[in-house]
């Protein structure tokens, strides 16, 4: 079975694609998915974390760990991460 001329894309995904205007559709959003990967903005993260300063001896010190989910990413990309930061507090 194949799409008509002028039919609705839902045809085309009923089909699995077989229009060639969903197929050129495809082959856009493949080529445009490269084009992220390859200017390294495909990963998108959502982080959730919590920081504290405290003292250590004389020198305040900033101690924080973070959630990340990767809501955009490749295809080996990982899907959540952990971040985990030490930050030495100075004054001039």
């Amino acid at each position: 079975m194949r799409c008509r001329p002028g039919s609705t894309p839902a045809c085309a995904a009923y089909l699995g694609g077989s229009c060639k205007a969903s197929r050129e559709r495809a082959a856009a959003a493949v080529s445009a998915r490269a084009d992220r990967l390859a200017h390294g903005s495909a990963r998108t993260a959502r982080a959730l974390g919590a920081n504290q300063l405290f003292m250590l001896g004389q020198m305040p010190v900033t101690v924080g760990a973070d959630a990340l989910y990767y809501v955009v990413r490749g295809d080996y990309d990982p899907h959540w991460g952990v971040r985990s930061t030490i930050t030495l507090v100075l004054s001039e």
